[in-house]
């Protein structure tokens, strides 16, 4: 995850020192409820020490000069079980983080002060900016603001590579270092990986838990079984849900939030461990499927650290297919789609395919590892043949 910050927030807010409010006033959904323009570029933080500030900008038919107020209804508290639980309503505290409103260039902006986060626990505030309207309990509201401040992470450990190479599994120990690129322990292993990248035309996939299988232009039959594999289902056959159970309240499951009548199901997350901003997908079809070309539309761009596939049909020639492309358009529009990409694949015998770590993973063609690098996905059912389960 992205450890710079920089927030762009037109909006209209007001400046609370306390989470305490003397006087009791509620945002009220006046016509026009959206009263001021918001646009935030990030609302996660890293734990070290922040300030920055938010432009806030009435829209121009709203009729209002400046805004007023500025009220925090929550806090978030990690310890809480589900996402929407974690906000404690008007309680906790919030010395951490202070909001002033001051002047600049004549207008109205906020200040945003927070305090370095000494524990290893993500906190975070959510706020509104409104102002009153002609003395009565009524005010326009903005829309919602939420600010995380992620806790201190703790040193990465050693961990393992695996990957399967025309059948042979190689594997070495592996460390990041300051910069987080990948450091293999084994010198064979790492002189391998060059050896692989150098080649080109490699395709990544994978298709069990913890191991990377990589093909060349070689291997005739793996290239026909990925071309058929990677084509999206277009047949209206009908498929079942086996009702296998993924899907827990726990933030530690990334199938949290899968419908238990989904055939298939994706989630990208911007943090390790399945953790904050995240978009996912639940597919009800067989011919459904989902492309999105700029992860910037969803605000994902270079920025996803951990994501999940499952599996959920009867059919064990069907698999779940997530790709994802280093650049915007899927490599710049390229024809075939088929470079700089790598493939998580669910399927009959392995419904679900988890990485809570992308920092972890290697990425060929860009020399490190696929953490913050993906700008483009696609997620779609796909063929897998006997080719791929046997090899």
């Amino acid at each position: 995850m992205k450890k710079n910050l920089f927030f762009t927030i037109i909006t209209s807010i007001f400046v609370i020192t306390s989470c305490e409010n003397k006087e009791e006033i509620y945002p009220w959904p006046a016509d026009p409820w959206y009263t001021f323009n918001t646009e935030i570029a990030d609302t996660v933080l890293s734990a070290d020490q922040h300030q920055f500030t938010i432009e806030i900008t009435p829209m121009e038919d709203a009729q209002i000069q400046d805004w007023e107020h500025i009220l925090i209804n929550g806090i978030w508290d990690e310890s809480l079980p589900g996402e929407d639980d974690k906000w404690l309503i008007n309680s906790g505290d919030c010395s951490w983080i202070k909001l002033e409103k001051l002047k600049k260039n004549g207008k109205s902006i906020i200040q945003v002060t927070m305090n370095s986060n000494e524990t290893s626990e993500r906190r975070g505030i959510r706020f509104y900016v409104y102002t009153k309207v002609k003395k009565l309990y009524a005010h326009y509201c903005s829309h919602e603001i939420k600010i995380w401040q992620n806790g201190k992470e703790e040193k990465e450990g050693p961990f393992e590579v695996k990957v399967r190479y025309k059948g042979q599994i190689h594997r070495s120990m592996a460390t990041l270092d300051e910069n987080e690129h990948i450091v293999y322990e084994d010198a064979d292993f790492s002189a391998f990986m060059k050896e692989l990248a150098q080649r080109g035309g490699i395709e990544a996939i994978a298709r069990e838990n913890g191991i990377i299988d990589y093909y060349d232009k070689d291997d005739v039959e793996a290239v026909a079984a990925i071309q058929r594999m990677m084509e999206p289902i277009n047949d209206f056959s009908a498929i079942e849900p086996r009702w296998c159970s993924f899907a827990t309240r726990s933030d530690a499951n990334p199938y949290r939030y899968m419908n238990a009548n989904a055939l298939a199901y994706c989630a990208l997350f911007d943090d390790k461990g399945y953790k904050d901003t995240h978009i996912h997908l639940n597919f009800m079809n067989l011919t459904d499927y989902y492309d999105q070309e700029r992860m910037k539309n969803v605000g994902l761009n270079d920025k996803v650290t951990s994501l999940a596939v499952a599996y959920n049909g009867n059919d064990s020639t069907i698999c779940a297919v997530l790709t994802v492309w280093e650049d915007t358009d899927y490599n710049w529009y390229d024809d075939d789609r088929t470079k700089h990409r790598m493939s998580f694949v669910a399927s009959y015998n392995n419904p679900t395919m988890g990485w809570r770590n992308l920092k972890h993973v290697p990425c060929l063609t860009g020399g490190d590892s696929w953490n913050d690098r993906i700008s483009s996905i696609s997620f779609h059912f796909g063929h897998y043949g006997s080719y791929l389960k046997d090899y």
